[in-house]
């Protein structure tokens, strides 16, 4: 016989459920249970319809649409509990009723609007679990779901699903909302018609929030959890098709992972569900009640450094693809972008993946440490910030460090350990190495030596630390982590420790926010790569949706992957990506034969980096929206990011036409004009092929560039405090800076027309400047009937205006 526990006797032992501050209750939340079989509990927003044999949610209504939102609980279990040792392994709310032997009870508590459902076990049997749930409500279009349960089972619970599997119809949900890779996806109607199932576990590369939005019937459903500053509360959440058990259903999956030994009281975390609300609002309130809101932005973060950063793409300096010692790099510095984010990888003897985590002294056949810190010496003097890479969460097991670990300490010792004491042993394309745990003290001694060194011996700028934000939570089972649960807790804490010395990971989740500058990764570098969206989601179910950017956008600074080559900036389709999603540039410096810093594709990275990029890096998303179902438009306070994602056909708005897989920039006061356009801008016609240009407008100066595009005959605005008529004069520079010459151009009711030359003079063109000037200049006013006055044009120009143009 067992004792039989309730929620007052679970409180009594020590176990306090602390509940979120929320609005004030209201005369419209309702609870009704005359009914014989159902109660309904609800307010303005909803109705939740339960059963009242077991506190199974039978329906969620819509109150303002009257659409129902779920089929409900699947098998009439609210909540589950699973035990993978024991048999039977799974107990829920369906395995209790109003008749026993396992016994259902509710109460109401009408002055705090919470409903307590009861569930206690036959009190004869030798085993057993009691639980309690409460649903809370307000006066608000949400309603919060704790579990509360006492252990007896005679083993460990490894789950506790809660709500445990909303089923619902395929044909009902148009679109899902979810974590899944950042910046985040949404979901096709496909998803679910073809059968699919994806449940990813938070957190990690594949979930960087605890966060799921559905649209049914017109309406939404969106269900999170609230931990803004307890344990990180690792979950498997998504989507499981149901077909086999009930034809063209599925059923939401949300199941926090646990390890809840015998004898044991487990409390999980607040559960909210929100009713009718688009996802957008409910990111905001995710980001709000989770704290993510109050972490410092990267302004805050970066301070005086921050306008430098974000004009900087990343340089990805491989030591192995370049090919030179370190002293060697140095006469090449100049002809990288300046400001970048130059990002040595390789460098540690053996290359990548080998001798973690004994990154210096670095290879001989580079230099030595002191050569390393020469190198990052001079890239300071050009305005190059340094970002080496580093993992600290996995160490080669012929590494000096592993090789050498003082007495009596062993691989176990410092290894993450699976239950059975083994320790977790990874390899990746041969390399062998050892997860670590975070929290054993030789690991923390030996990362904090490692760490000084990149302050002290060659110190740098931010420091990379791969697979932190990328890694899967799991269980841990060394002795000196504080719980089995704290693998993920480990991480984040380190990352408090160092968060002054400037991180960046590989991907990244919502606590990391807290203390990164970067995270390095997103759903295309996993579909290109390894084509694992189509694989797990199928090819036209699924689109790139910004969650990410509502939640964390002001703290962080996105990248694609630090290492694949599959997306760096180096192609149309990929800038126009990045731009839409809020990203900064990358580029990779390769094999020193092909001449890597001559590729072409290195000024549009830099030039849009400054112009474009650095507007919006750091700053809130504001809004994004499908202007048509090829285009979309992205929009950061006064900066909007049109961008036409059709391979094909071009896309034509407000006198300029986008190239396919193009994309325009610009700013609400006119300020910033830029893109990818073919033969339309600003309303006057462009010569063959495409054209990358750009066009800074501020109250003196219009600077204008085109990185990539052949000569071409432009229009653009004057400066903002210029007027057709006063004076302004056409300046053409170098890349350089240095001036080459004064332009010929004329004006009409169109603007400023002038051609733009790759070439002046036998001199590569780096930009135009158009300046308003002290010194009068007559402006030209072009007719075919006459010729033009005062400034000299060019036989070439003008046999093109007198032939129809370009």
């Amino acid at each position: 016989m067992r004792n039989s526990f309730g929620i007052l006797a679970i409180l009594a032992l020590g176990t306090v459920l602390i509940l979120p501050i929320h609005p004030p209750r209201a005369d419209s939340i309702y609870f009704d249970d005359f009914e014989a079989d159902v109660m309904r509990l609800g307010n303005t927003y909803y109705e939740l319809t339960l059963d009242k044999a077991n506190g199974a949610i039978l329906s969620l209504v819509d109150r303002n649409t009257g659409v129902p939102l779920t089929l409900g609980s699947r098998y009439g279990c609210l909540w589950g509990a699973v035990f993978p040792t024991t048999t039977p392994d799974y107990v829920g709310g369906c395995s209790y009723d109003l008749h026993g032997p396992n016994y259902f009870t509710y109460t109401w508590d009408s002055v705090g609007a919470i409903l307590t459902l009861t569930y206690t076990w036959d009190s004869s049997a030798v085993y057993g679990v009691d639980a309690t749930v409460t649903i809370s409500a307000y006066e608000a279009p949400y309603f919060d779901l704790h579990l509360a349960l006492k252990n007896d089972w005679g083993g460990t619970m490894g789950n506790a699903i809660l709500p445990s599997d909303l089923l619902f119809r395929d044909e009902d949900v148009e679109s899902a909302y979810a974590p899944f890779l950042l910046p985040g996806i949404r979901l096709k109607a496909g998803f679910f018609t073809e059968d699919r199932t994806y449940v990813p576990t938070y957190p990690s590369d594949a979930a960087f929030a605890d966060y799921l939005a559905l649209e049914v019937n017109g309406s939404y459903l969106t269900l999170y959890t609230l931990n803004p500053d307890g344990p990180i509360q690792p979950v498997a959440l998504g989507f499981v098709d149901d077909d086999a058990h009930h034809p063209d259903t599925f059923f939401s999956y949300h199941s926090f992972h646990t390890w809840v030994e015998d004898g044991e009281i487990y409390n999980s975390p607040t559960v909210r569900i929100r009713v009718g609300q688009p996802p957008v609002d409910t990111l905001l309130a995710y980001r709000e009640e989770n704290g993510i809101a109050a972490y410092p932005s990267l302004t805050e973060k970066l301070g005086d450094r921050f306008a430098l950063v974000v004009q900087a793409p990343l340089i990805k300096a491989d030591a192995w693809h370049i090919n030179k010692s370190f002293r060697d790099w140095i006469p090449d510095l100049e002809r990288l972008p300046s400001p970048a984010l130059l990002h040595p990888v390789a460098f540690q003897p053996g290359g990548h993946d080998e001798n973690y985590p004994d990154f210096l002294p670095p290879d001989s056949r580079w230099g030595t440490t002191a050569d390393f810190r020469a190198l990052v010496e001079a890239a300071h003097t050009y305005d190059l910030l340094v970002m080496p890479y580093t993992n600290p969460t996995w160490w080669d097991d012929e590494s000096p460090t592993m090789q050498n670990l003082p007495p009596p300490l062993t691989a176990s010792d410092v290894a993450v350990l699976e239950e059975d004491g083994e320790p977790v042993y990874e390899t990746y394309n041969g390399h062998g190495g050892y997860v670590v745990s975070p929290q054993i003290p030789f690991v923390q001694q030996r990362l904090a030596q490692l760490m000084y060194q990149w302050e002290t011996e060659v110190p740098v700028d931010f420091v990379f630390e791969d697979q932190i934000g990328a890694r899967v939570w799991r269980y841990d089972f060394n002795p000196d982590a504080p719980s089995p649960l704290a693998y993920s807790d480990g991480w984040v804490a380190h990352t408090h420790t160092y968060t002054d010395q400037g991180l960046m990971t590989e991907f990244g989740f919502d606590r990391l926010a807290e203390t990164e500058i970067g995270f390095h990764g997103s759903v295309l570098t996993w579909a290109r790569e390894f084509d694992y969206a189509d694989q797990h989601w199928g090819a036209e179910n699924w689109e790139t949706w910004p969650l990410a950017l509502w939640l964390f956008h002001d703290k962080v600074l996105f990248y694609q992957h630090n290492l694949s080559n599959y997306t760096m900036s180096e192609e149309k389709s990929i800038l126009t990506w990045n731009l839409a999603f809020g990203y900064l540039l990358s580029y990779d410096w390769q094999w020193a034969d092909n001449d890597p810093l001559g590729n072409p594709w290195l000024d549009p990275i830099a030039a849009l980096q400054r112009a474009v990029i650095a507007r919006y890096a750091g700053r809130p998303l504001t809004d994004f929206t499908h202007i048509s179902d090829w285009v979309t438009r992205t929009t950061f306070g006064d900066l909007s990011i049109v961008a036409n994602w059709d391979p094909l056909l071009t896309y034509e708005m407000d006198g300029h036409r986008l190239a396919p897989m193009g994309f325009m920039a610009e700013t609400e006061d006119g300020g910033l004009l830029a893109g990818v356009f073919v033969r339309l801008f600003n309303g006057s016609e462009l010569s063959a092929g495409e054209h990358y240009l750009i066009v800074e407008r501020n109250p003196s100066v219009v600077i204008v560039r085109q990185p990539v595009g052949e000569e071409t005959a432009l229009t653009v605005g004057g400066p903002f405090d210029w007027k057709p008529g006063e004076p302004l004069r056409v300046w053409v520079f170098d890349r350089a800076g240095n001036l080459l010459g004064e332009a010929p151009f004329w004006v009409d009711e169109m603007g400023v027309h002038f051609i733009y030359h790759r070439e002046w003079e036998g001199e590569e063109v780096g930009w135009y400047e158009l300046v308003k000037s002290s010194i009068y200049l007559p402006m030209i006013a072009y007719d075919k009937d006459s010729s033009p006055s005062s400034v000299p044009m060019s036989d070439e120009w003008l046999a093109r205006m007198e032939s129809g143009g370009w």
